[in-house]
C-alpha cells in the first residue's frame, strides 16, 4: 500500500475526471487512519532506541522527565543486551503512547 502520494494517482477515473475527487474522501480517510498507526509505531521504535541510549549513557545523567519515561518504557521492553526481535515490544510501546497522558 502506498502512503506517500495522493489517492487520485491510484484511483481509476469513473467520470472522465469530473467530480471524481469527491468519492476519494473515504479512501483518503482510511489511508490516513492507517498512517496514524504507523506514526505511533515509528515513534515507539525511536523511543526504544532513545531509551537504549539512556541506558548506555547512564540514566542518572538525564532529566527527571526522561527518567520517568525510561522507567515506563522499560516495563514494556528490557535493555537490549543481545539481539532479539522487538516488534511485539514496539507494538506495546506504540499502544502505550496512544493511551498515556505523560506527554500531555
Amino acid at each position: 500500500m502506498t502512503y506517500t502520494f495522493p489517492v487520485s494517482l491510484t484511483s481509476h477515473p469513473t467520470e472522465a475526471l469530473n467530480q471524481d475527487k469527491v468519492s476519494m474522501g473515504t479512501i483518503s480517510a482510511r489511508k490516513f487512519a492507517e498512517q496514524i498507526e504507523l506514526v505511533y509505531l515509528q515513534f515507539a521504535t525511536h523511543l526504544l532506541a532513545a531509551m537504549q541510549a539512556v541506558d548506555l549513557a547512564g540514566k542518572e545523567d538525564f532529566s527527571p522527565f526522561t527518567q520517568k519515561v525510561h522507567d515506563q518504557v522499560r516495563t514494556m521492553s528490557k535493555f537490549v543486551k543481545d539481539d532479539r526481535p522487538l516488534d511485539k515490544e514496539a507494538t506495546k510501546v506504540a499502544q502505550w503512547l496512544k493511551e498515556t497522558e505523560l506527554f500531555a
